[in-house]
């Protein structure tokens, strides 16, 4: 059976957005994308099954297999390997043709040590770029110390993937110990980040509190001071308390 036009189309996008890869590792992206969607699931015996008529159970595994292999793995060591990183600014270019608008909302998810997502000994760090219908990873890091403000996570960004957009970082609570506040405001960036209640906060000409005890049920604050441990290096920032009465916290 011949190769869907649809499969054709999808080569010409990818070798437009993603040139960094070779025409082997963008082929199999294709048929990877195509498979998933005609099975409505990422799952390589459903992907498999769905491409069965495109030449065959067996060749079509090997080929889907062949993509997902390390250099030295494959049948032709190192020929096609899969740089994932170098495709993230390639990606966040793709993603928002015909956005309406000039500002991006990309959300750095980071995750602490001990935490379920963040690995073995490590932190873990995604990059997500949102929109009206939930949001698309489009870069990300686990290892051991991780800054996220000085890693590929950020990096695509600064590299002008965003093109001429501005970008508002939204970050999770353990952004605060990582700092990748930095790294946001570098590349036009506006960070937002969302903080633990058993953080301290130093109000401008009040005394230094745990920020759940600025308000009550019911209430919100908003102010301006300095955020984090005086033994430590502090934030400047405006501060939004929020409790709602049907949330057990602020």
């Amino acid at each position: 059976m011949g190769v869907p036009n649809e499969v054709y189309q999808m080569e010409m996008a990818v070798r437009r957005h993603l040139p960094m890869l070779r025409r082997a590792p963008q082929s199999g992206l294709v048929w990877w994308v195509y498979g998933t969607i005609l099975a409505h699931s990422a799952c390589q015996t459903a992907v498999i099954m769905a491409l069965r008529w495109y030449g065959g159970v067996e060749t079509i595994r090997q080929r889907l297999r062949e993509w997902l292999y390390d250099g030295p793995d494959k049948a032709s060591p190192c020929h096609s390997q899969v740089e994932v990183s170098r495709c993230f600014g390639g990606l966040l270019s793709w993603l928002p043709t015909g956005w309406q608008g000039q500002e991006l909302a990309l959300v750095l998810d980071v995750t602490l040590p001990g935490e379920p997502a963040g690995g073995v000994g490590g932190e873990c760090a995604v990059l997500r770029l949102c929109d009206s219908g939930g949001v698309t990873p489009v870069s990300g890091e686990s290892k051991r110390g991780l800054d996220a403000g000085d890693t590929q996570v950020i990096g695509p960004v600064a590299g002008g993937g965003a093109g001429d957009h501005d970008g508002a970082g939204v970050s999770g609570p353990g952004a605060v110990e990582s700092d990748p506040v930095a790294g946001i405001t570098a590349v036009r960036g506006h960070p937002l980040v969302r903080i633990q209640n058993h953080m301290t906060f130093a109000a401008s000409g009040r005394d230094r509190c745990p920020v759940a005890a600025l308000v009550r049920p019911g209430q919100a604050w908003v102010g301006r001071g300095r955020l984090g441990s005086p033994k430590r290096a502090r934030l400047s920032v405006t501060l939004v308390v929020v409790w709602t009465v049907d949330q057990k916290a602020p």
